[in-house]
């Protein structure tokens, strides 16, 4: 298939029925992170089924198959099947001007180009492909990251800003204002869109949304489904029917788009919202906020045993914990979660009130449960702006 996003790589295994899918990418991770997202069929493989490739490779026994058993390799170009395949499930959005942030990476063009086809007036920042990153890394996730579109969507008086990651299968979004919206309220506003219309059926969110996200899906009917962090596991719960599903690093996954997490195509249905109810900014102040700390990440060698020590202590409360990724701790009006990334040699960690009195105790018995190697910092320098 060429140099092209994750999504085109999961709509070439899609409209080429082939049996899998490999996509050398590092995704939102350094360069040095490098590595291979790979497929069974239309679907991510499982932890289960990565280990058993972990394992494989490195015991370094492959089974080889004589010559003439071997398959044969040939190449296709699907980016214009894609763009035709997403313009047929998008809403013309004539009239919106928007700002894509490519980072170098390899989503800007197939991104500009389908908005563009969609009736945008685009404007293009660091698309043009370039692996060391000159401009900022591929992750905007980082508010480093996503300055420059900021200040663009601001000079250009644009309606929408759009920051890709490195292989096109996350995105963020600039608001009129030159404010980063969070990925709870875009969440928010997809289920809305969707439940709203009379849609039912379940949505999956992973653990680290705010309440808000569970809240929202019962109010509209849906079936709120609860799914470890990431990609993988969101997007397990699309397989298994899920109308709509979502995390909080801007993976979002739709039913129409054959459950694929896709940011090119959820920048442009997110554009899609902007032409129906107005400016991205009101649209984002419509849905309800609680006290939260950002997303803490910090540097932990032993983020397993940091892990295993937070639990152990939490249990010595006789607290009913969630431990399928970390560990969590929620009740009625306060949530917390520990957990260790799945990339890198790092712990992250999350918290939400209704009250900030709620914030404060449930932080405080994290704080306390945290071995001395890994220690949350204060209180007052995470708190979510």
């Amino acid at each position: 298939l060429g140099v092209v996003p994750s999504p085109v790589a999961y709509f070439g295994a899609f409209a080429l029925q082939t049996d899998g899918a490999a996509v050398v990418t590092a995704s939102h991770n350094p360069p040095k992170y490098n590595g291979i997202k790979m497929l069974s069929g239309i679907w991510p493989l499982s932890s289960a089924q990565l280990a058993e490739v972990k394992t494989i490779f490195e015991s370094g026994e492959f089974a080889e198959k004589p010559r003439l058993a071997w398959g044969a390799l040939h190449e296709k170009t699907v980016v214009e099947e894609y763009l035709r395949f997403a313009c047929s499930k998008l809403e013309r959005v004539e009239g919106l001007k928007v700002v894509v942030d490519g980072a170098n990476a390899v989503a800007g063009e197939v991104g500009v180009k389908l908005l563009k086809k969609l009736g945008a007036t685009v404007v293009a920042l660091h698309c043009d492909l370039d692996g060391t990153f000159p401009n900022h890394l591929a992750d905007p996730s980082k508010p480093e990251n996503v300055r420059d579109l900021q200040a663009l969507v601001l000079k250009e008086k644009a309606d929408l800003g759009v920051a890709f990651d490195g292989d096109g299968d996350r995105s963020v979004f600039v608001d009129e204002r030159g404010g980063i919206i969070k990925s709870d309220d875009a969440n928010v506003l997809f289920i809305r869109e969707i439940l709203g219309k009379g849609k039912r059926g379940a949505v999956g969110f992973e653990l680290r949304c705010s309440m808000v996200v569970r809240e929202e899906i019962e109010r509209l009917g849906g079936t709120a489904i609860e799914t470890n962090a990431g990609r993988i596991a969101v997007r397990e719960s699309m397989r298994n029917g899920a109308v709509f599903a979502c995390e909080t690093t801007g993976h979002v996954c739709f039913a129409d788009n054959n459950g694929f997490d896709d940011g090119i195509f959820s920048s442009a249905k997110f554009c899609g919202l902007l032409k129906k109810g107005g400016a991205a900014s009101s649209l984002a102040a419509t849905v309800k906020h609680y006290f939260a700390t950002r997303e803490l990440r910090f540097e932990c060698e032993r983020k397993f045993e940091a892990i295993e020590s937070a639990e152990k202590a939490l249990k010595a409360r006789k607290l009913r914990l969630l431990t399928s990724d970390g560990v969590k701790y929620s009740d009625k009006s306060a949530w917390g979660l520990v957990r260790a990334s799945q990339t890198e040699p790092l712990l992250s960690a999350r918290f939400e009130g209704k009250t900030r009195k709620d914030l404060e105790r449930v932080y405080a018995l994290f704080a306390g449960a945290m071995p001395s190697f890994a220690k949350l910092p204060p209180l007052e320098s995470v708190l979510q702006a």
